[in-house]
């Protein structure tokens, strides 16, 4: 496997220790004495972190997977930072400079180096932990916010970044399956994601052909949060891990495919309409021409988390049991997206 997401998802894991990242804190941020608690995540290792003078989380210190470089740490740095001076607006999770005043820290482990990076905590209750149905006015403005994050992120440097450095990548839908399709539990399941890869090259070469942008890439109801007094707005975007260069529509149909409602048997897509009229309002200069890749994109990312999970159980050493939540759940949406034409799929999302 020559992509570096695959590296990244292989490497054996190396827990980073309590006291390493409070000794880091105290040497690159001055934030001496204060109290951790593990986050779990992918592939790195992640505390939030309150001083010692606080009653609660303030920052999020992430420690990179040792796979990931120091080019691709530094765009997600440089991005906070410009939607913090682009689009104050939005509420994103801001980034913290050292005592040095870098974005980004050095750790040297006993396995290598690793980079490191410390963003604000921000409060509010995370939206996948909220009951839906969700107010109509909060599913709009999910996808007004990432309309309004992809403008602020057009045009970010020149950074060139590594196609396959992260796996949620759709386009990477058929090598993913490839590499995936023996550790899929029954013929019935590889059938399935073979005709869904086959359906995604129909539009491959269109889809190549968007440009390309640095997009958030993983906007969904677990990395937003809201205010539980006034559940009618997202109060903060998280987690800027995924992040990488990729078209814009991509970024969407990732959205779209997680406000797929199966259980709503007679309108799955009622929420997806609404998120995409908030999108389109604050994005009126998206090409709407690229709207009809939506339903194979929306099938890609559904078949991704049934593959990646089968990936991961591949390799003993990594954790996977971050990606096996409700795979079975996964598997039954991608057969009901899948058994819909693209048309209807369009038809669903309210695009002519």
């Amino acid at each position: 496997m020559q992509l570096l997401g695959f590296r990244a998802l292989e490497a054996p894991y190396a827990s980073i220790g309590e006291q390493y990242a409070r000794d880091l804190l105290d040497r690159e941020y001055d934030l001496g004495h204060a109290t951790l608690r593990r986050i779990m995540t992918e592939k790195d290792d992640t505390f939030a972190v309150t001083p010692a003078d606080a009653d609660g989380p303030r920052y999020v210190l992430r420690i990179e997977n040792i796979c990931e470089d120091y080019a691709a740490v530094l765009l997600r740095a440089k991005a906070l930072r410009l939607l913090e001076t682009r689009s104050p607006l939005i509420p994103a999770t801001r980034i913290i400079p050292s005592v040095d005043d870098g974005l980004v820290v050095r750790c040297d482990t006993a396995d290598g180096t690793r980079w490191a990076t410390l963003t604000t905590f921000l409060p509010g209750r995370v939206l996948s932990t909220v009951e839906p149905p969700y107010r109509t006015a909060l599913v709009r403005d999910i996808g007004s916010k990432l309309g309004q994050l992809q403008q602020a992120l057009t045009g970010l440097g020149s950074f060139d970044d590594r196609y396959g450095r992260i796996l949620w990548d759709v386009r990477l839908l058929p090598v993913i399956a490839d590499e995936a399709k023996d550790y899929l539990p029954n013929d019935a399941i590889r059938r399935l994601v073979a005709n869904v890869v086959d359906d995604y090259r129909t539009v491959a070469d269109d889809i190549a052909d968007c440009d390309e942008a640095i997009c958030h890439g993983d906007f969904h109801p677990g990395n937003v949060t809201v205010d539980p007094a006034d559940p009618t707005h997202v109060a903060g975007i998280l987690d800027f891990g995924d992040m990488h260069a990729q078209p814009q529509v991509c970024d969407l149909g990732t959205c779209l495919f997680y406000m797929v409602n199966p259980a709503d048997i007679d309108d799955p897509f009622a929420q997806c309409r609404t998120v995409l009229d908030g999108f389109l309002r604050a994005r009126p200069d998206f090409d709407r021409s690229q709207l009809r890749l939506l339903p194979q994109i929306i099938k890609a990312r559904c078949a991704l988390t049934v593959l990646i999970p089968a990936l991961a159980n591949r390799f003993a050493e990594h954790r996977a049991d971050h990606y096996l939540s409700s795979v079975s759940d996964r598997i039954k949406e991608l057969a009901m997206l899948q058994s819909l034409p693209a048309e209807q799929v369009l038809s669903g999302l309210g695009v002519e």
